[in-house]
């Protein structure tokens, strides 16, 4: 080895081991790289230290604060795989099944997760608490009970960050809303707008109304805290 050598990177190494044939086991080490004139080398390798963590740790903490980004106010949280904002009450356009319509829609949480986008309704127009109780948005295009949007041809951010809310509501709100889910629909008699073509019938009835009628929005029977953990982290029940 030249005498001109330094250690200036670690590789971390998983070494996995069989016993028998049901059982394994492995450990984690680490091998400090020494550069020479002639090359690297690899250097024998070590158990992965607590020091070597918060080495870690600082590089990942300096790359992610590389990031750095307004706080925007409607913003709920924030991760590299999510994120989740409120929409207060209030008149927008819709564009059903190529026919726009100006109606009242009710107070939203729209919520991004690996790509995927997932909305609900909640009543009020003041910032929603993690108790808040959500409710089914009431909006075509939802496919599942958690909320889950069809986004079609659309592409979702699979690093989602604040600077896109304004980006994303706009896809969610100009994509043509096609078709809907009527156990959905905020309505005391859903049977009359069972069909893809009545829900233009539905949005017609409420489009010179001043709000959306949320006292018949109907409930997710989650609030929002437990709505977000079991999106992001499937193992939580979603009720109680």
């Amino acid at each position: 080895m030249s005498g001109n050598n330094s250690v200036q990177s670690t590789a971390i190494v998983i070494h996995q081991a069989r016993f028998g044939e049901n059982e394994t086991t492995f450990s984690v080490l680490a091998h400090d790289l020494h550069h020479t004139d002639k090359g690297s080398i690899l250097g024998a390798g070590r158990p992965y230290s607590h020091d070597d963590k918060l080495a870690l740790m600082s590089v990942l903490g300096e790359y992610r604060g590389s990031d750095l980004e307004f706080l925007d106010a409607t913003c709920l949280a924030s991760s590299h795989q999510t994120l989740m904002w409120y929409r207060p009450r209030r008149k927008t356009l819709l564009n059903l099944r190529g026919k726009e319509v100006m109606v009242a829609v009710p107070s939203l949480v729209f919520l991004v997760h690996k790509s995927t986008l997932y909305v609900a309704a909640y009543k009020g127009d003041r910032r929603p608490e993690r108790n808040t109780p959500l409710f089914h948005c009431s909006l075509p295009n939802i496919q599942s009970s958690l909320g889950q949007w069809c986004a079609g041809g659309n592409l979702l951010p699979d690093r989602p960050y604040q600077g896109q809310i304004e980006k994303i509501e706009a896809m969610f709100f100009e994509s043509p809303f096609t078709h809907w889910k009527p156990e959905f629909i905020a309505s005391e008699t859903p049977e009359r707008y069972e069909s893809d073509s009545q829900m233009i019938e539905f949005f017609n009835g409420i489009k010179g109304k001043a709000r959306f009628p949320t006292s018949q929005l109907k409930p997710m029977e989650a609030e929002l805290d437990r709505w977000m953990r079991h999106i992001t982290r499937p193992k939580n029940p979603l009720h109680h």
